[in-house]
């Protein structure tokens, strides 16, 4: 792209670290858990609770 070399392949980006079956999983609920944990959080302004409340509707 713009006169770059894309690396010889199409592929653009990489796997090398990427997490692997049960590493993924686990992470994934950590990140679940943290955004339950922030959405409750009624300190934070009413703005970023609705936001982190709608990236718990989707996932």
């Amino acid at each position: 792209p713009l006169g770059r070399d894309t690396g010889g392949g199409s592929r653009i980006g990489t796997d090398e670290h990427l997490l692997q079956g049960d590493d993924l999983q686990r992470r994934a609920r950590e990140i679940l858990d943290e955004l339950r944990r922030r959405s409750g959080e009624m300190e934070r302004s009413e703005e970023e609770r609705d936001y982190l409340r709608r990236l718990l509707e989707r996932f």
